[in-house]
């Protein structure tokens, strides 16, 4: 089963001041490495300073592979571009639908919800089925919306949308016929809202 790296981190001064330049091993690394499928990354529009890596792998075994490889992980260069003082975050994520089509957009939006005590995870995906059913009926360029639970921490969920920007997202959101099932989805999970504009690793 394919699943997604979600890997979030502080980026580095060096990273921050010449991405292009840190990332430069991280290609040639994973030029010769299998396994992988997609690789895109970036930084939040909302402090400029955290890092997103959404790497989709072939299968968790993959991946765990990789990490099990001798001089993992500066063998993948990727430790350039984090500030070593600051904590990482990694979960892996079965997205249910397809979600590259997000991550191509010109801004992504990434939500990162924690199940509210009482609630499972059938409740979140009833919402998740309306609220998908809202955002490609108006935003229909970028669908669908993809979410997915973490295999490290069933009570969290990643949700992943396209936008055209930033204020596209805002602006979509404050039609009235948004309010219920956003209202219900905060009844349902504690949300974590960021924006990124992705990049593809190039190769």
């Amino acid at each position: 089963m394919p699943v997604v790296e979600v890997a979030t981190w502080t980026a580095s001064k060096s990273y921050l001041e010449n991405p292009a330049e840190v990332l430069k091993p991280v290609s040639e690394f994973f030029k010769k490495t299998g396994g992988w499928e997609s690789f895109h990354y970036g930084v939040t529009e909302e402090d400029g300073t955290t890092f997103f890596l959404l790497l989709g792998w072939e299968s968790l075994d993959a991946h765990k592979a990789l990490i099990a490889a001798p001089g993992y992980p500066q063998s993948t260069g990727l430790m350039a571009a984090m500030d070593l003082t600051e904590p990482l975050s990694m979960n892996h994520i079965e997205f249910n639908r397809d979600y590259l089509s997000a991550l191509k957009a010109p801004v992504t939006e990434i939500v990162l919800l924690t199940l509210n005590e009482g609630k499972t995870k059938e409740d979140l995906n009833r919402v998740f089925d309306s609220l998908a059913a809202k955002v490609d009926e108006v935003n229909s360029k970028y669908e669908p919306c993809a979410w997915g639970q973490s295999l490290e921490a069933p009570d969290k969920f990643y949700l992943i949308i396209g936008w055209d920007s930033v204020q596209a997202h805002e602006d979509a959101v404050k039609d009235e016929s948004f309010h219920p099932v956003l209202t219900e989805l905060q009844a349902t999970a504690n949300l974590k809202i960021l924006h990124t504009k992705l990049q593809k690793l190039q190769m």
